[in-house]
């Protein structure tokens, strides 16, 4: 799984293939075996690569935007993603080589920024947490949610 996600990642066009795979995964009991997995609202990201930890971060926004629009359009937590503090992995630079390493959380900061126009809060805590406060994600839902 982590080879075929690290793969498709790399190319956007095939994100969706990439999501499919992540989805499975779960239904499967590969990825998120329970635990704090179960609550939509604390994502657990620790020790997935860079390349599953996109897909996951993607299948989390999307569980948790089902559940705000099953609510009506209200956000009634903030998201919050466990990455754990280890080494990360090198992200892919602009003329296709590798780039700078980076950790699961900066990733995790940069992607929800550059992907999807979400800022983190700086409420980061415990060194591997990263936070999306409810009210960024209820004026995000409002601008982009229905169409994501």
């Amino acid at each position: 799984m982590t080879s075929a996600l690290s793969t498709l990642e790399r190319h956007k066009s095939f994100r969706e293939s990439s999501d499919v795979v992540f989805s499975d995964a779960v239904s499967t009991g590969v990825v998120w075996k329970g635990g704090l997995d179960d609550d939509i609202w604390e994502v657990n990201l620790a020790g997935m690569p860079i390349g599953v930890g996109s897909a996951g971060i993607r299948y989390a926004l999307h569980r948790c935007v089902e559940e705000i629009v099953e609510k009506g359009g209200a956000v009634e937590r903030d998201i919050v993603f466990i990455t754990g503090v280890g080494r990360g992995g090198r992200v892919e630079g602009e003329r296709g080589g590798m780039g700078e390493r980076l950790t699961l959380k900066d990733f995790t900061i940069v992607y929800l920024r550059d992907e999807y126009g979400i800022r983190t809060t700086g409420r980061e805590r415990e060194g591997g947490v990263v936070v999306v406060e409810r009210g960024i994600m209820g004026e995000w839902f409002r601008k982009y949610g229905v169409e994501e």
